[in-house]
């Protein structure tokens, strides 16, 4: 449900993936904070990010289209911020270095 969700391009919340996992919603936050150093909604950002790695090595797929069409971005901005904030450089830097084009 939660991958359906996020494939949709709706917005997850804490609230339906602690249904999804039969715990308060409090809790799952706790769980996340202490096993992944996130909150949620910075976990939420690198857990939709995640297709994208894949999609930036493995195709030439322009990224705006990774960022608005695959992934679900409203703005290539809010994709560049986010992927900078968790990998340290931008989707285009990240694609040179994966392909050896330092």
């Amino acid at each position: 449900m939660v991958e359906s969700e996020a494939a949709a391009g709706r917005r997850l919340t804490n609230e339906s993936i602690a249904a999804v996992e039969h715990v308060g919603a409090a809790h799952l936050s706790g769980l996340i904070k202490a096993e992944t150093g996130f909150r949620f909604t910075a976990w939420r950002s690198a857990f939709l990010l995640r297709p994208g790695l894949r999609l930036l090595v493995d195709t030439n797929e322009d990224i705006k289209q990774i960022a608005c069409v695959a992934l679900g971005y409203r703005h290539l901005s809010q994709f560049d911020r986010d992927f900078h904030r968790f990998f340290g450089v931008t989707p285009t830097r990240f694609r040179q270095i994966c392909r050896g084009r330092d």
